[in-house]
C-alpha cells in the first residue's frame, strides 16, 4: 500500500512540473458550442496555473534566452 501512495505522489509531484496537472484534470481537448465560440475561461486558468508550476533548469533556460536572443534581437535592430 505504501509503495502505491508514493508513486502516486512521484506522478502528482511530475505532473506539477511539467506544466499539465491542472489542465489534465480538465480534461485535454474543451469542448466547444462551434468552432468561433470561444474556450472556458476555467482553461485559461488552468493554463495560467500550470505556468506558474514549470520549472527550468540552468541549461533549458540559457537555450531559451540564446533562441530569443537568435530570433528576435535582429528583428529589433533592423527596423
Amino acid at each position: 500500500m505504501a509503495s502505491t501512495s508514493a508513486q502516486s505522489d512521484l506522478e502528482e509531484s511530475k505532473a506539477g512540473t511539467d506544466g499539465t496537472f491542472h489542465q489534465a484534470q480538465l480534461g485535454f481537448k474543451p469542448k466547444r458550442k462551434h468552432f468561433f465560440a470561444p474556450v472556458d475561461s476555467t482553461y485559461a486558468g488552468a493554463v495560467h496555473l500550470d505556468a506558474e508550476a514549470v520549472e527550468y533548469t540552468d541549461e533549458e533556460e540559457k537555450q531559451v534566452k540564446r533562441k530569443i536572443d537568435r530570433t528576435v534581437l535582429p528583428l529589433v535592430t533592423c527596423r
